[in-house]
């Protein structure tokens, strides 16, 4: 009987060691994800950036008004999507959270 328990947790522990790179290759994907999805969220914040800023040079001249609400709008358009963005990064964020916890941080897989 003792034998059955110590093959038991053997093969207990092994299978957990096969989890574990799967698990690994999940926050890694994670990471990725989210890496590339920042990239992005900088690009819509810079375009909002840029139009503010064209939309400041241009408000004092009378007859660019249209071209400074076009660019005020746009900067707002650019913000809402990076408002998006970031929800998903914080969704991808939770998940990579949710996996560590469940499996156990091993490996150094906090820091990533």
């Amino acid at each position: 009987m003792t034998f059955f328990f110590l093959l038991w947790g053997i093969s207990a522990v092994s299978a957990e060691k096969k989890l574990q790179p799967n698990v690994q290759a999940q926050v890694a994907e994670i990471d990725d994800q989210i890496r590339e999805l920042e990239e992005v969220k900088r690009g819509y914040e810079s375009r909002a950036l840029r139009h503010d800023d064209q939309a400041l040079r241009l408000q004092f001249n009378q007859e660019w008004n249209l071209e400074v609400r076009r660019h005020l709008e746009l900067a707002e358009e650019n913000r809402q999507k990076a408002a998006v963005v970031q929800g998903e990064i914080n969704r991808l964020k939770e998940k990579r959270k949710l996996l560590l916890d469940q499996y156990g941080g091993e490996d150094g897989f906090e820091d990533l």
